[in-house]
């Protein structure tokens, strides 16, 4: 006896997405640490903030610019820091200063490795 109705190749492949796309989805936003149920909440409620960045592409030279806007800020912000919270916050501060020299050092480096490869 014949069956009565097949499934396409096609058809198939887009219910095996219908199902294991959300699942990849959850368990991503589960892996990340954030909750999945607020994350879909914040898509499809249009918050300006992350769907701009999901919808810009971002360059390396955007990148940079955030990079010194931020050093501004942050030297702004450990003026301000009050003596009280200045021994709590020192020691994320110095590892700051220390992740951003070291990322001042390597685009040093990758810039002369540049300027060699032109050469």
């Amino acid at each position: 006896m014949r069956r009565k109705y097949k499934l396409t190749g096609c058809a198939r492949f887009l219910i095996f997405l219908i199902i294991v796309v959300p699942v990849i989805y959850i368990s991503a936003t589960l892996i990340t640490g954030t909750s999945p149920w607020d994350e879909l909440k914040m898509i499809l409620s249009g918050d300006e903030e992350k769907t701009e960045i999901m919808e810009s592409p971002v360059s390396s030279e955007d990148v940079k610019t955030e990079e010194v806007e931020k050093d501004t800020k942050e030297q702004k912000t450990t003026d301000i820091i009050p003596a009280a919270n200045e021994k709590a916050e020192l020691s994320d501060q110095e590892q700051l200063n220390k992740l951003l020299e070291r990322i001042e050092s390597l685009e040093r480096e990758l810039k002369e490795l540049r300027e060699q490869l032109e050469d």
